[in-house]
This record gives structure tokens, C-alpha cells and sequence, in this order.
């Protein structure tokens, strides 16, 4: 008998685009990416960076954006009133749509499906410039946990039940070539 693990683990990889990854990651029928008997994953990319999240806990999303993304400013002029629409508690533009596309990507669906039953609940400041933004899809709780690494905003969202998981970041730093020694 095979007891179940009472611990959330969650394992983040950041680095450069590894685009082998997409011929390795099955999609369920709704197109969300998953690897064969990994209980969580998640994948995102933004301007040569990507993002893998792995969890022993499904219901987990992981999303990416780079700061210095052009159409930002355009996209919160269009979108954020409409956004808010249905939160409760008034957060930063863009982490409010990393968290909302995390938890988006978290359930399996586009963004299209998602957003009119997505809505900000609550939000807390963390250390460095992050946040830990509460959200209720449907019936359900999540969170997003949100911060700058680098020139990057990473937001992983999980469901609410599974109570504070345990966080590992690795970065791979390609400083390209190395002067002869």
C-alpha cells in the first residue's frame, strides 16, 4: 500500500528557452502540458526565458513575463479595468496577470476560459518586491505566489488546500563563452 506524501513540494526551473521540451510534454485534451507520471507540471515562456514547474500535487500553474515586454503598457491600457471587474482587493497590473494565467494554466484551460471566472480575493506583500495573491476560480481557492528574478516576474499558483508548499528555484546562468584560462 502506497501512502500518500503530506508534503507539497515544488521544484522551479528558470532558464534559457529549451525548445526539445515541447516534443517531450504530452497535452491533455484541453492542451495543458504534462509529463507522464509527474503528479504536477506546468511550462511557460516569455522573450528567450522559460519557466518549468514540477509538484508531487496536481492543480499547480506556472506563468512568466518579462519586464521589459513592449506591449505591457498597451495591454494594461486595454485590460485592466476589465480585469478588475470582479476583484476584491486592487493589486499590481502585471502580477495580477501572471497570477491570473498561472491559476489559469493551474485548472488546464486558455485564458479566454478562465478569465470570467477568475477573481483577485486577496493580496499580501512579500520580501524583494513580491506578492502573494489570493484567487478563486469557479469554487476554488488558490494562491500565486509572485516574484522578480531578474528581469522576469514568476508567478507559480497552486490550490489553497494544499496548504504552503515547499519552494526550490534553480537557475541555470549561461554567461556564454568563457576567456581561456
Amino acid at each position: 500500500m502506497t501512502v500518500p506524501s503530506s508534503s507539497f513540494d515544488v521544484t522551479v526551473a528558470l532558464g534559457a528557452l529549451d525548445p526539445a521540451l515541447s516534443g517531450r510534454a504530452a497535452r491533455t485534451r484541453l492542451g495543458k502540458p504534462y509529463l507522464p507520471g509527474l503528479a504536477g507540471f506546468g511550462v511557460s515562456d516569455s522573450a528567450g526565458m522559460q519557466a518549468r514547474l514540477y509538484a508531487n500535487r496536481k492543480y499547480v500553474g506556472i506563468d512568466i513575463e518579462h519586464l521589459d515586454r513592449p506591449d505591457l503598457a498597451v495591454r494594461q491600457q486595454r485590460l485592466a479595468a476589465w480585469l478588475a471587474r470582479r476583484d476584491r482587493v486592487v493589486v499590481d497590473f502585471l502580477a495580477g496577470w501572471v497570477a491570473r494565467e498561472a491559476c489559469a494554466k493551474s485548472v488546464g484551460l486558455g485564458l479566454l476560459h478562465a478569465l470570467p471566472r477568475l477573481s483577485i480575493t486577496g493580496a499580501r506583500p512579500l520580501g524583494l518586491g513580491g506578492a502573494e495573491i489570493g484567487l478563486v476560480f469557479s469554487r476554488w481557492s488558490f494562491v500565486a505566489r509572485c516574484e522578480r528574478v531578474g528581469r522576469v516576474l514568476l508567478c507559480g499558483c497552486y490550490r489553497q488546500e494544499f496548504g504552503r508548499p515547499r519552494i526550490c528555484l534553480l537557475q541555470s546562468c549561461d554567461r556564454g563563452p568563457r576567456p581561456p584560462q
